[in-house]
């Protein structure tokens, strides 16, 4: 199997029709290979136009966004100077998935996105209910992590019927402070924990990893977070892995770790992106993962025959009530994605269907369920906030408008 390395150049220097559409169009096998899109489906056309009547389209659906971030991208939260190209890294899938006229530029875009902004983006300027954040625990990278825990926190506690927050752990630290920071977080209200399984160490330079299936290591963190009610796991997966020798990015030790703790749920973000057939064995062998597909979605927005090479995967193998959708908000914008699978279509002459029901399932019925939201009684508690309020007042505003403005 041939696996494409992922590199900043390759996707700071990728058009449209390149780099970034080669590396996640690659089947991972022939048998996917013979499910997907036939080779004369074109690739997404020029993201559409905004247009309002999103909100009135989605009105009955319930729009769950399976991961927001809020990101510290100014080059002061950089630990390195030589590490500056990730924030260009960063802005190139902006880019990728806003229309021109929407685009924030690069300098502005450049920020500490804060929480008030992010939830004027994602509750005012999408049909979104409700957002799942995820901090992120990059400390090799930035100071705060790029996405902080204190950003979390303030989101919980000032919308706790918005928003759902996964607190970031640094599994490379000692134990004994790995449990101390999940008992913070815990205490904070997180509802669910985000790790990464691999890093370069600060001073060596050196690069390191850990194992969901480390018994000294991962599993009593699991085990220790299952002790304090948090029964949500994400990590890290499948995007920039290569390979043999990006091991701890792949999931084969997601097997033993679900198998531990069946009544934990163990999200697999970045699901398809990569490892198809894999992701697939692994999710008919074990119910408690969970596809978030971070990453899948904005290729609605610039290539297509990869989206439905995912979900030739998805639909024909996979449990459908298991799919997560993710827009990577307020980096990447939910209008485009949600309007894109809205109105998706498979190619002509493929082996799956994408029904409405489906799509609602993947859209938010699927994360109320593995939340425990009862979708009704939320949208009565939703009905008097000022999001609420300010969309029926004015209907949908456009996009970053606040930043544009």
């Amino acid at each position: 199997m041939f696996i494409p390395r992922m590199t900043r150049r390759s996707v700071l220097g990728a058009t449209a029709a390149g780099a970034l559409g080669t590396l996640s169009a690659v089947a991972p096998d022939a048998a996917d290979a013979a499910a997907t899109a036939p080779a004369t489906a074109g690739r997404a056309a020029a993201n559409p136009d905004w247009n309002p009547n999103l909100l009135e389209r989605m009105r009955d659906w319930f729009v769950v966004d399976g991961v927001v971030h809020l990101s510290n991208t100014l080059p002061n939260n950089l630990k390195r100077k030589r590490n500056a190209g990730a924030i260009d890294f960063i802005y190139a899938y902006h880019e990728k998935t806003t229309p021109p006229r929407y685009r924030i530029p690069p300098a502005q875009f450049a920020r500490s996105w804060q929480p008030e902004e992010g939830v004027d983006i994602w509750f005012l300027e999408s049909p979104t209910a409700v957002a799942v954040y995820h901090s992120t625990p990059l400390y090799d990278l930035y100071w705060d992590g790029l996405n902080s825990n204190e950003k979390g926190a303030y989101l919980k506690a000032n919308y706790p019927q918005r928003v759902i927050w996964y607190g970031a752990v640094d599994l490379f630290e000692p134990l004994d402070r790995v449990k101390a920071k999940i008992d913070e977080l815990a205490a904070q209200g997180a509802d669910g924990l985000k790790f990464y399984p691999t890093r370069t160490d600060p001073v060596t330079r050196e690069k390191g990893a850990w194992f969901m299936n480390d018994h000294q290591r991962a599993l009593p963190a699991f085990e220790h977070a299952r002790e304090r009610g948090i029964r949500h796991i994400a990590v890290h997966k499948l995007l920039e892995y290569t390979g043999p020798e990006t091991p701890a990015l792949a999931i084969d030790d997601m097997y033993e770790a679900a198998a531990a703790l069946p009544d934990v749920y163990f999200e697999m973000v970045h699901a398809g992106w990569l490892l198809l057939a894999e992701t697939a064995a692994l999710m008919k062998k074990h119910d408690n993962v969970i596809a978030v597909m971070e990453g899948p979605t904005m290729w609605l927005t610039y290539d297509l025959p990869a989206f439905h090479r995912t979900m030739a995967v998805f639909m024909n193998q996979v449990d459908v009530e298991r799919l997560i959708y993710s827009s990577v908000a307020t980096r990447q914008h939910a209008y485009w994605q949600l309007a894109g699978l809205l109105d998706y279509r498979p190619p002509e002459g493929a082996k799956f269907t994408l029904t409405e029901q489906a799509k609602r399932k993947i859209l938010g019925e699927n994360a109320a369920r593995l939340y425990g939201i009862d979708i009704p009684a939320r949208r009565r508690a939703l009905a008097a906030d000022r999001f609420s309020r300010e969309l029926a007042r004015s209907g949908l505003r456009e996009p970053y408008s606040a930043l544009r403005g």
